[in-house]
């Protein structure tokens, strides 16, 4: 609960500084903290829960790669395969220029992170999803971050 709470409350000044048109910062479930300057317009998903979440949100088009269990909707199918979801391939991520990155910490190994935030990607990990409250917290987020907060809240 602590650990949703502060989650929400670093999406809430996330949304304020990307209103208000500067920089934001926020921390994700790992502990570190993300930079936005302006809306990711190149999203990759790594978890098919996130790349569905993403398509129910409008953001299908941003969608430049997903893993090759993100099968859901039919539309993901088409989307530029990273490899798979506990193994994603480093070089396809880089080559497909993402703004923003998400994954979970199930899916995501902390040394792949690493690497790709040493690259210079940004990578934001989204917590467990293990009941509904935890997957309205991470929808609700998701909205949050790239301004989609009466879809998810509609949702």
């Amino acid at each position: 609960m602590k650990l949703a709470v502060s989650f929400i409350y670093g999406l809430v000044a996330l949304v304020c500084a990307v209103t208000a048109g500067i920089p934001a910062g926020f921390i994700d479930v790992t502990k570190t903290e993300i930079k936005i300057d302006t809306l990711p317009q190149r999203i990759i998903s790594l978890a098919p829960s996130l790349t569905e979440e993403l398509f129910d949100l409008g953001l299908g088009d941003k969608i430049v790669g997903v893993t090759t269990f993100c099968t859901h909707p039919a539309a993901a199918k088409t989307k530029p395969k990273i490899g798979t979801y506990l193994e994603p391939n480093l070089e396809q991520i880089v080559s497909l220029k993402p703004d923003l990155i998400i994954g979970t910490v199930e899916g995501q190994r902390q040394d792949l992170v690493h690497k790709m935030q040493r690259l210079g990607l940004k990578v934001f990990v989204f917590g467990p999803a293990d009941n509904f409250q935890d997957i309205k917290t991470q929808f609700l987020g998701l909205g949050r971050i790239f301004s989609r907060e009466k879809e998810a809240a509609r949702i």
